[in-house]
């Protein structure tokens, strides 16, 4: 597939970049392999834009693949924590989609545009984008991307503090995917009627739908989603006063996330890890895994709203000055995990990248 993929994009080949664009999104975006999704992308964006400055008068089919590939590349930069640069292609994708008139395409892409919005805390836009992006794909006939945006929109609509309808927008979802056979998706849903649990204080309730999510996620190899799942049942094991289970839920999360290369994760992980951390007595620990969050450029805001109400509510001392050094993200999780640093620098970001 990769093959192919270059040999259209070195070639220029417009229809071959816009049939494949969905089937390789979808095969990148739950391998959890976001790095070689955005290489893919990059390159088919570099060579349609070369090809068009070199044109003597737009080309149509040239311009939806374009569109197409804006989407796909912006999709993967927000999953590594480059927000600024995955709204601004995404952005550019919106606009193209839009003034072509693609609504599918359209809606496809107002969903990675709210996704890239959710973690720097702009739950009010997403919504927004997303219930547009909602009525588009319905329109088109695209019940797929409309489950997935009625999705996040219950996970929006959660954190803004409305969880009836979070709950309702994640169930019609969830009853999509079971008839799609989307097993991908239905862990998204499940993902967010654990997180709805886990708020009303059900932590029964929410280990054993973040449980299902897990193992759908790992039944299709999907680390991105595997790290989140893990993640949450690591904030429940600890909110339940179980430190065994959350210390091994988040060391496992650290690994996934380690291994799919996704910052955001591996931070959200170490924000639980450091909870935990402050829960069992090992308050010495907390501030250096904390600096580390507040200060790398791929903390979500929920990550850097958490690492604040720690550092505010725990007796140990706030972070050192921005000057002072920190370990590295891919040297830190490592040595978390009793592994040696393996020199690929797998959770460094570059965010001009």
């Amino acid at each position: 597939m990769w093959a192919a993929w270059q040999w259209a994009a070195e070639h220029g080949r417009a229809d071959l970049i816009a049939l494949a664009a969905d089937a390789l999104w979808l095969f990148h975006a739950t391998r959890g392999s976001a790095w070689l999704g955005e290489a893919a992308f990059g390159s088919a964006v570099a060579a349609l834009e070369q090809a068009a400055g070199a044109a003597n008068a737009p080309d149509p089919a040239r311009e939806v693949a374009l569109a197409r590939a804006l989407t796909g590349q912006g999709s993967y930069y927000y999953r590594v924590g480059a927000y600024d640069r995955a709204r601004e292609l995404l952005s550019r994708g919106v606009a193209l989609c839009h003034r072509l008139g693609l609504s599918r395409e359209l809606g496809f892409a107002l969903n990675h545009l709210a996704a890239a919005l959710h973690p720097l805390g702009a739950y009010a836009e997403e919504a927004r984008c997303l219930r547009a992006g909602i009525a588009l794909s319905l329109a088109a006939g695209d019940r797929y991307t409309a489950a997935y945006s009625r999705n996040d929109l219950g996970m929006a609509t959660h954190l803004l503090g409305d969880d009836a309808e979070a709950r309702r927008l994640a169930t019609e979802s969830l009853a999509t995917f079971e008839e799609l056979g989307d097993r991908r998706g239905a862990a998204f849903a499940l993902t967010t009627l654990g997180a709805v649990a886990a708020a009303r204080g059900d932590l029964a309730e929410a280990a054993r739908l973040h449980g299902e999510s897990l193992a759908l996620r790992r039944a299709i190899g999907d680390q991105w989603g595997a790290a989140d799942s893990l993640t949450r049942l690591g904030a429940v094991a600890r909110t339940a006063g179980d430190a065994e289970a959350a210390r091994g839920h988040l060391l496992a999360a650290l690994r996934a996330a380690h291994d799919s290369r996704m910052p955001p994760m591996a931070l959200a992980a170490l924000t639980e890890l450091a909870a935990m951390l402050a829960q069992t007595g090992e308050r010495e620990r907390v501030r250096d895994l904390l600096t580390v969050v507040l200060r790398h450029p791929a903390s979500t805001r929920a990550s850097r709203d958490q690492a604040e109400r720690l550092l505010a509510y725990l007796p140990c001392p706030r972070p050192a000055p921005a000057t002072t050094p920190t370990r590295p993200l891919d040297d830190l999780v490592p040595a978390l995990l009793g592994e040696p640093a393996d020199g690929r620098r797998q959770l460094e970001l570059t965010v001009d990248s």
